[in-house]
């Protein structure tokens, strides 16, 4: 029997009672991006580890955490670690062109490496080209057999912690309109985003004079 949890996402038989919200979610993806916005311990983690845990046919859905990340690289590094995991994305950025798998040959992108020495090698080598190599990676993608769900969990935190860490304003904008850029692109279908955030994305989009388009163009 099922029980309430507070503090720990809950799963499997304790998650329950959100199934039609599971139903619109997964309805939404054929066609949008989400950005599910709401205040903290209203079960938003559960719910996209809900996910996670139950694909549909043909979907490939990954998570990622941005709570640790500070700069608009680690983005970038957070995103290769946890692909480099997925013997098929991992195999078909592989295949890729000239540059990007020259890149991925040089940094050794398998599932084997110690994750710390990947992290500080990868971002000491995308430092300047972190949106280039990005860009790269999500046209990549367009090429699987499947459809990938990516799940930015902590999205509100992670701007947080980019304005902390004394990044100037212009370079927070700059790397939401190049995350708003990925999602608009009319020839990219096989990947959409679920990005969750606690309400106080709000404020720091309105502080930074930017709407929420930045986060989603349609729920």
């Amino acid at each position: 029997m099922g029980k309430n949890l507070v503090g720990p996402p809950a799963r499997g038989d304790d998650f329950y009672g959100r199934e039609d919200l599971i139903e619109l979610i997964w309805e939404k993806l054929e066609d949008n991006h989400i950005l599910l916005a709401a205040p903290r311990r209203f079960g938003k983690t559960s719910v996209m580890l809900n996910l996670l845990d139950n694909p549909r046919d043909k979907f490939n859905v990954i998570h990622f955490d941005l709570e640790p990340v500070t700069e608009p690289v680690d983005f970038i590094v957070t995103l290769l670690d946890k692909l480099r995991y997925d013997e098929k994305i991992r195999n078909v950025l592989k295949k890729s062109g000239k540059s990007l798998r020259k890149f991925l040959e040089d940094i050794n992108f398998s599932a084997n490496i110690n994750g710390v020495d990947f992290r500080i090698e990868l971002k000491e080598k995308i430092q300047k080209t972190w949106k280039e190599i990005g860009r790269e990676i999500f046209s990549k993608l367009e090429s699987t057999d499947q459809r990938i769900i990516l799940i930015f969990d902590e999205f509100a935190l992670m701007i947080e912690n980019f304005l902390d860490d004394r990044l100037e304003e212009n370079e927070v904008r700059e790397y939401l309109r190049w995350f708003r850029s990925l999602r608009i692109d009319p020839s990219a279908t096989k990947c959409r985003f679920i990005i969750g955030s606690s309400i106080s994305i709000d404020h720091h989009l309105s502080k930074l004079e930017i709407g929420r388009a930045s986060c989603r163009e349609r729920v």
